[in-house]
């Protein structure tokens, strides 16, 4: 000990070396990185403790702490010596200093000696090296105790090198440490010298070392370095194995590939440079040519593309092959290699003996995993071949998308480029269309054009031919169809190629939108071009135009020409150039017609010089004549009139003829008139000039001769008078006033009168216009007898004719056959000459002929009356036998009689009996008519066949209204004809008609109703599951059916409705028809009441939908459309692939997945639809009480905006109420009406939570269903509630509180009847005295109607009702939720 102390003392150099190798190796362990430095703070420091300030002063001063300890100790000692004997002898005596000063301690020995006992004690009790070490400092070597022995405490994994333990000296461990005044002593296991440190560096050391463990950088420095550094090889080593996937992956990675690789993209840069787009700059291209030329483009781009290709397909066979014979020869290498080296090892006999010998097996092992190594990587580059060509096949398909987009963004910048091209990139013709500018090509030419140049560039890159589908490489492609991305698919779904198309069709447009606004300025020479569509020169020169005219015409003209001119021929608008000189050519083409004009007017002006000339030579001519007789004298006076009056009109043609040659000097003043004109020109106005003088000469003449004239005329009219008063003279006497006379021979003299009268009228007209012309009176008094002549000329021939008309019809009436005289037109036509006739003698009452012809018609008229009763069509062979017998004349049926000879029986003396007979006759004739009406109707009268369902072999009758609507009207017709008096003579043939409709109607209606029922019953038995099921039912029907079809089948082929009906026994054979299938009906309906028995749901549907799902058993998805009527909520089930039933689906449509899967197929249910849908209502209820309790379960550990998403909508509603009830009753166990006051509140924020919910938005349609009908019950709990709170509601007992609706999950002992039996939880439902449990019925996602006092009211007068098995129907207006709130 003291050579350890010493050496500690004196400054061992071995210590001293010791205690520098310790610092070393605590700089080492210590030791951080920079980035670490920084990644620590220190908690608590911010404020210092006393301890860590008083750790700190230790550090700084150990020897003053020390000292300070001591005092501390000695302050403790005189404290607790008060307490003792000696204490008391020391009175109020101070010994501590508060300030932590040394005390005064040497005055009192007694004191001394106390406090020496006091440190023995203290020195005895020592358990850690800190206590020790204070211990020491405080006491230093004025102890009994000297030093202490102290071990190393356990401390786990933590390194706490200055945490010992004080021990015995029997407890000393190997490695110890001894602690004294002096220092403290560290003693080593191992041999090697001890160190000393003294007391105050020990206190100071371990002191920083527990500051720097306190914080929390040093405390966690080993976890996190550990940390650190495991989380650093953890990433290193995934990092590698990164690496070494990509290295056996990467084709850039294997020798093989590489080359090749970096080849293939060179030839793929080189191949991106290659032009689809060919635009000359210095050149405008018409849009057809353009394409042309692009066109051209890809043609020769698609060689170089081919040739690229064939490159490609070179270099990626050549590796192809390299890799595959490398990996053959390495198999080959391997398989050889390993059968030598196994025959070597065996000792046997074999070649690699000697090289066994050469080689070590060390060597040889290397040799042969190199092989290994070298198979396999041969063997996984030739599973790469695929994947290889394939990326080959991508890089080609990148460069043809990325060729694709650029040429279509290259386009763009060239449309859209500035400043634009000077001449434009495509040309555009300007026209006029119908009513607007048009152009040539119009603007959809130009986009469907570019869209189309795109398309086809891009199917251009689509033609490549694909390295991935060459035969040549199918091989390597072992699974499957080979498939790889599509150039078309891949640039048509490109953002970039469609903004750029987008972008250039949106420049064209835009473009065209300019040229339409430059093209308006041509509107205004429209006029041109539609003077030149309609104008036709032809035309124009067929009509007569006058000197105004065509001044103004030429005039027009000419200024449309000057205009034209100034018209610009083309001009660049934004990239197309707007051609304008087919428009300008063609305008001009319009104004050509100012040369036809020149020409026209030329022509015209010559032709009209030369008629002029004629007219005036001619009229000159003709007036110059001197004619002697009168008819030569009119005529000349005529033309000298007329002259007269065409004077102006001849003038005014010479005036327009000298216009004419003014007009085309002044606009053609080069044009040379020829000689010929000229001269004819001249001639016209000399013979103009002589037209006046021989004019007024014609006129002298005229009035020299003309009374002469005038008296010659007079005698020629004096004696056509004289000879028309003969004629009339004659006309009223001699045999045209002789009845007597022939009428026939008095025609013919009249005819003689006629040719005279006509010789005279055509004297007379020419008289009267001598007249006029010598202005004699007004030409029309000349002959003034004429007219009465004519007058009584026509009245003659009228009478005669008609008589003579009227002798020839009455002697061809009486002459004729009477069954063939039309009697009813003889009756008008005798009328018609009565009446004219009549009225003639009213005129001519002295003339004899119309007296005698009156009297003729009078004769014939009196016996007419009854002539028509005989005429009557309706007399038959008895009826003229009895006209026969009256008049005591024998009658032979079938022989002639004509008129004349019933006159001569005197029919007229039995005119009344002849009319009774043939009353008689018309009626019966009636009678009969409606009875042949009635036969022709049922003959021409079929039932209308039409084919049951997609058969073509089975009928059914068509609409039969029509020949019930006709039945009935024959019966009722055949009724009246048996009422008649006139029924005797057709009484027998009426009365079998009458059975014949009688039958008809029973056959009909037996048929009618075995068709309705057959047509029921046969959709129902043609299923084989209702034939399987009414075995006996379907037997009967099978009979009824055979005779159905048959009769269907003869009734098509034979439809008349009497042949059909009228067959023997067909009535019979109906009724039998109908009794069974009646009977089948019957059984039918007790086979539907037995499978309603067995689901009780079934009674929801009618007969028909019953029996259609019972006719399809074997497919479940058959009642589909049926279950909403079943089941409230369900709109259908989910069924699986192999029909397995998993899902209930509302009808709006919300999903709730059964606990239990159903298989209609398996076991009993199969073929019984009522017993899985039975199931369903099982799986239902179990279902959706499940939910309930997952559901109640789910609501008191989660916020309720979000457990209202998770559950069905029903189930939200319920399971709301029921904690709704809980926590009210709650609410008022706790704390009575301030507890209701306080869930109120509770429930507003609730309402707020879920209102929130809803203006989040977000909402699913099913979502706000469920959210809508919660609100609406959440507002109406928060009312009861405040309703309740203002009342002073303070118990469960109130009546307030009972009449509520209220929800309980409870025991299901509860309310015995129930579908879940005692011991299970289920859903209670209390109101007043009144509790019921709730059946699960699944109800879906529906609304809920506003919650009113009168609801309220509903409720407990209806839940009263159910309580006493009752029912209950709510009374009020429509509308007001009476159905809604019962349900």
């Amino acid at each position: 000990y003291a050579g350890v102390w010493g050496g500690a003392g004196g400054g061992d150099p071995a210590v001293s070396g010791a205690n520098g190798s310790s610092a070393a190796g605590a700089q080492a362990l210590y030791g951080f990185n920079v980035e670490e430095l920084y990644d620590y703070d220190l908690p608590n420091i911010r404020s210092a403790s006393a301890t860590l300030t008083a750790m700190v002063g230790r550090t700084v001063n150990p020897v003053a702490a020390a000292r300070a300890d001591a005092a501390r100790a000695a302050r403790r000692a005189e404290a607790a010596a008060q307490s003792s004997p000696v204490g008391e002898s020391l009175g109020d005596r101070s010994l501590m200093d508060e300030d932590g000063e040394d005390a005064d301690l040497g005055g009192d020995s007694s004191l001394q000696q106390h406090a020496d006992i006091m440190v023995e004690d203290v020195g005895s009790q020592l358990k850690t090296g800190e206590e020790a070490a204070n211990f020491f400092a405080r006491h230093g070597n004025h102890t009994p105790t000297k030093f202490v022995y102290a071990n190393r405490a356990k401390t786990g994994d933590d390194f706490l090198p200055y945490s010992l333990v004080c021990v015995s000296r029997e407890q000393v461990e190997p490695e110890h440490f001894t602690i004294s005044a002096t220092g403290v002593v560290h003693v080593f296991a191992d041999k090697q010298p001890s160190e000393f440190m003294n007391l105050s560096q020990w206190i100071q050391e371990s002191t920083f070392f527990n500051v720097l463990t306190s914080i929390r950088f040093f405390k966690h420095y080993l976890v996190a370095k550990m940390f650190r550094l495991w989380r650093s090889n953890v990433r290193y080593k995934l990092y590698c194995m990164q690496r070494n996937k990509l290295v056996r992956r990467l084709f850039l990675a294997k020798t093989s590939f590489c080359s090749t690789l970096i080849e293939i993209g060179s030839l793929c840069h080189d191949m991106r440079t290659i032009r689809l787009l060919n635009i000359d700059p210095s050149q405008t291209y018409r849009i057809g040519d353009f394409l042309e030329a692009q066109q051209e483009e890809r043609s020769r781009a698609n060689k170089t593309f081919e040739q690229y290709i064939d490159k490609f397909q070179a270099l990626v066979e050549k590796v192809c092959r390299d890799v595959t014979t490398r990996a053959r020869l390495s198999d080959e290498t391997a398989a050889n290699g390993g059968e030598g080296e196994g025959g070597g090892a065996n000792g046997g006999p074999g070649k690699a003996a000697p090289t066994a010998k050469s080689k070590s097996m060390v060597a040889a092992r290397q040799e042969q995993l190199d092989r290994l190594r070298a198979v396999r990587l041969a063997a996984s580059e030739a599973q790469m071949l695929s994947s290889f060509i394939r990326l080959v096949d991508y890089l080609c398909v990148s460069c043809c998308y990325t060729l694709s987009v650029q040429t279509a963004q290259e386009l763009l910048e060239v449309v859209t480029q500035t400043p634009p091209r000077k001449n434009g990139l495509w040309s555009t013709v300007v026209l006029y269309g119908e009513k607007d500018m048009v152009f040539d090509p119009p603007e959809r030419t130009f986009l469907s054009s570019l869209d189309s140049m795109l398309e086809s560039t891009v199917l251009a890159m689509n033609s490549v031919p694909r390295l991935l589908y060459l035969r040549g490489f199918k091989h390597y492609f072992h699974h499957g169809s080979i498939t790889g991305p599509s150039v078309l698919s891949t640039v048509q779904g490109s953002e970039e190629f469609n903004e750029a198309k987008v972008a250039l069709m949106r420049h064209v447009r835009a473009n065209f939108e300019d040229v339409v606004r430059h093209a308006r300025q041509f509107e205004r020479y429209r006029v041109v071009h539609v003077f030149g569509e309609h104008w036709s020169f032809e035309a124009y020169e067929a009509m007569s135009h006058t000197v105004d005219e065509f001044k103004a015409d030429m005039k027009q003209l000419k200024a449309w020409k000057d205009d034209i001119a100034n018209i610009v021929k083309h001009k660049a608008v934004g990239t197309i150039l707007v051609e304008s000189q087919r428009l300008r050519d063609g305008l001009d083409r319009r104004t050509n017609a100012l040369d036809r004009l020149q020409e026209m007017l030329l022509t015209f002006a010559k032709d009209e010089c030369i008629s002029t000339l004629q007219e005036f030579q001619q009229t000159i001519k003709t007036l110059k004549e001197r004619p002697r007789m009168l008819k030569d004298f009119a005529e000349f006076c005529r033309y000298v009139d007329r002259t007269r009056d065409e004077a102006k009109s001849l003038n005014a043609s010479a005036r327009s003829v000298s216009d004419m040659y003014e007009l085309l000097e002044e606009y053609f003043p080069n044009l040379k008139i020829p000689t010929a004109d000229e001269v004819k020109r001249d001639d016209l106005e000399e013979a103009k000039k002589e037209f006046g003088n021989v004019f007024e000469e014609a006129l002298a003449s005229v009035e020299d001769r003309k009374p002469k004239h005038m008296e010659t005329l007079d005698q020629y009219i004096a004696k056509a008078n004289e000879e028309l008063l003969g004629i009339l003279a004659s006309l009223h006497s001699g045999d045209y006033m002789d009845p007597t006379q022939d009428p026939k021979q008095v025609l013919e003299k009249l005819d003689t009168v006629r040719e005279e009268l006509d010789g005279i009228s055509e004297r007379a007209e020419t008289y009267a216009d001598y007249q006029r012309i010598f202005k004699i009176g007004d030409g029309e008094q000349s002959l003034t007898s004429i007219k009465d002549t004519e007058l009584q000329y026509k009245v003659k021939r009228d009478i005669w004719q008609r008589l003579d008309t009227w002798n020839e019809s009455v002697a061809q009436w009486k002459a004729s056959d009477f069954a063939d005289l039309p009697v009813e037109e003889v009756k008008k036509e005798v009328d018609t000459y009565h009446k004219d006739v009549y009225k003639q003698s009213k005129r001519l009452t002295t003339d004899p002929v119309v007296r005698h012809f009156l009297a003729s018609v009078e004769e014939v008229r009196a016996y007419m009356p009854v002539v028509a009763d005989l005429g009557n069509p309706a007399m038959q062979q008895r009826h003229w036998k009895r006209v026969f017998e009256r008049m005591d004349q024998p009658y032979f049926p079938g022989a002639a009689v004509t008129l004349d000879q019933l006159l001569q029986h005197g029919i007229q003396a039995h005119a009344d009996f002849i009319g009774e007979v043939s009353g008689i006759a018309s009626g019966e004739y009636a009678l009969e008519e409606m009875l042949a009406k009635i036969k022709h109707g049922w003959e021409s009268t079929d039932f209308v066949t039409i084919t049951h369902r997609d058969t073509t072999d089975v009928f059914i009758l068509g609409s039969v209204e029509d020949i019930i609507v006709l039945l009935e009207d024959n019966q009722v017709a055949l009724q009246t004809i048996l009422a008649s008096r006139f029924v005797a003579g057709i009484r027998t043939e009426v009365e079998v008609w009458e059975k014949k409709l009688s039958l008809l109607s029973e056959v009909l209606d037996e048929w009618t109703t075995c068709q309705r029922n057959w047509m029921y019953l046969e959709n129902i038995f043609g299923a084989e599951d209702i034939q399987k099921q009414l075995p006996v039912e379907a037997s009967k029907f099978q009979k009824v059916d055979k005779f159905w079809k048959d009769q269907m089948r003869k009734t098509n082929d034979q439809p008349n409705v009497l042949e059909q009906v009228t067959k023997a026994g067909l009535l019979k054979h109906f009724a039998e028809a109908n009794v069974s299938l009646d009977e089948i009906q019957k059984s039918l309906e007790d086979y539907l009441e037995t499978k309603r028995q067995s689901f009780s749901r079934f009674y929801f549907l009618s007969n028909d939908e019953l029996l259609e799902i019972l006719s399809q058993t074997r497919d479940p998805q058959a009642v589909q459309p049926h279950l909403g009527k079943c089941f409230e909520g369900i709109a259908r089930l989910t069924f699986t692939d192999q029909q397995v039933i998993t899902e209930l689906v509302s009808p709006e449509q919300e999903r709730v997945p059964l606990i239990t899967k159903i298989d209609p197929n398996e076991g009993n249910r199969k073929g019984n639809v009522e017993v899985w849908l039975d199931d369903v209502e099982d799986v239902m209820i179990r279902t959706i009480r499940s939910i309930f309790s997952e559901a109640l379960a789910d609501y008191a550990a989660t916020e309720r905006t979000e457990w209202v998403d998770r559950w069905p909508g029903m189930v939200v509603l319920n399971a709301s109420q029921r904690y709704w009830t809980a926590e009210v009753e709650e609410s008022l166990s706790r704390a009575g009406v301030k507890g209701l006051v306080e869930y109120k509140d509770k429930l507003q924020k609730q309402l707020e939570g879920i209102v929130e919910k809803v203006r989040a938005g977000n909402l699913s349609s099913a979502m706000r269903t469920t959210i809508g009908a919660l609100v609406t019950i959440d507002v109406h709990q928060r009312d009861v509630v405040a309703e309740m709170a203002e009342l002073g509601i303070n118990t469960t007992a109130a009546f307030e509180w009972l009449s509520q609706l209220r929800y309980y999950w409870e025991d299901a002992q509860v309310v015995p009847g129930g579908f879940f039996p005692a011991g299970t939880e289920t859903m209670v439902v209390k109101m007043m005295n009144a509790v019921r449990p709730y059946d699960y019925e699944y109800l879906g996602n529906s609304f809920r109607l506003v919650i009113t006092p009168l609801t309220d009211r509903c409720y407990r007068t209806l839940i009263g009702a159910i309580h006493l098995n009752l029912g209950g129907a709510p009374e009020g207006p429509a509308g007001t939720g009476k159905t809604e709130t019962t349900k």
